[in-house]
């Protein structure tokens, strides 16, 4: 056996071993790795049939090679964060600058990229804000919520715990690079379960590819949402949720109206607690103000 030899099987065990990898779910045919294994190895093979002049080969390998490039550039310019200088549109108002900055030039303003592709770092993206008046969208209706969890097992017994509802659909799968793109990520691999409560879905998403870092969450950090159940016996509902190990973050509180507006709210109950992965969540006994109308 030759060293060309060697080198040729190295070359078809790298595009095999991303073929079986993406067969068997443990890579994704838009990642990184999957890219990459296959062009060094088609590239390899189209280089030893350029040497034998086996011209069909070379064809296969070389296509093979081309399209896995273009994949590769793709897959590492959606993960690129971009700054596109321009001016903002005169319907558009742009958000306050933190305390105590300067507020920036216009042509510093941090946007996507044509396409839309927002960072991928984990840091907030800067966002328009626009003009009510200038540019009402209606969306009226909410669909559902969605939650990213570690591990959606675990989350799914306890918002069922929760709701007493059993989920519609669990352990379904969703991949795959336009849906990645649209979500301003370079790849996505995920599970989800959808739960259907009386007036809005709760999506609970696990990532598998890319796996993100835990948010660090809290009711006061801007960025921060919490999903909040609404409950007749308050105070009944908490303490059947502390007797089943259940922790909330402080004690229920009734509002008074030296502490809220509208006065009418006064009388609202609220109690805060976090889920496994330390989403805010709220139960609430609403009154007055407080209260949905319909």
């Amino acid at each position: 056996m030759t060293p060309v030899d060697l080198i040729e099987i190295v070359g078809s065990l790298l595009i095999l071993s991303a073929f079986a990898a993406a067969q068997t779910s443990r890579l994704s045919p838009d990642s990184l790795p999957y890219l990459v294994f296959n062009l060094s190895g088609s590239a390899v093979l189209a280089v030893i049939a350029l040497a034998d002049r086996s011209w069909g080969f070379l064809l296969l390998e070389g296509s093979w090679a081309l399209i896995s490039a273009v994949g590769l550039v793709r897959a590492v310019y959606g993960k690129a964060r971009f700054t596109r200088p321009g001016t903002v549109p005169a319907a558009i108002v742009t958000t306050s600058p933190p305390a105590g900055g300067d507020t920036p030039p216009t042509g510093d303003s941090t946007l996507p990229p044509e396409g839309g592709a927002a960072p991928t770092d984990g840091s907030a993206m800067s966002q328009v804000v626009p003009d009510p008046s200038v540019a009402p969208f209606g969306l009226r209706t909410a669909a559902h919520v969605g939650i990213s969890v570690s591990d959606l097992d675990r989350s799914v017994a306890f918002y069922q715990a929760l709701t007493g509802v059993a989920p519609v659909v669990r352990d379904e799968t969703m991949r795959g690079g336009g849906f990645a793109r649209a979500q301003g990520l370079p790849i996505t691999r995920l599970r989800y379960a959808t739960f259907h409560l009386e007036n809005l879905g709760i999506d609970l998403v696990q990532f598998q590819e890319p796996a993100g870092e835990h948010a660090s969450v809290a009711a006061n950090r801007p960025g921060s949402m919490h999903l909040c159940f609404q409950v007749d016996d308050l105070r009944g509902v908490h303490q059947r949720m502390r007797d089943a190990g259940i922790e909330f973050l402080g004690e229920p509180y009734t509002f008074v109206v030296e502490e809220v507006s509208p006065p009418d709210a006064a009388g609202t109950e609220v109690a805060y607690f976090n889920d496994p992965d330390g989403t805010n969540l709220e139960l609430i006994a609403p009154r007055g103000g407080f209260a949905r109308s319909g």
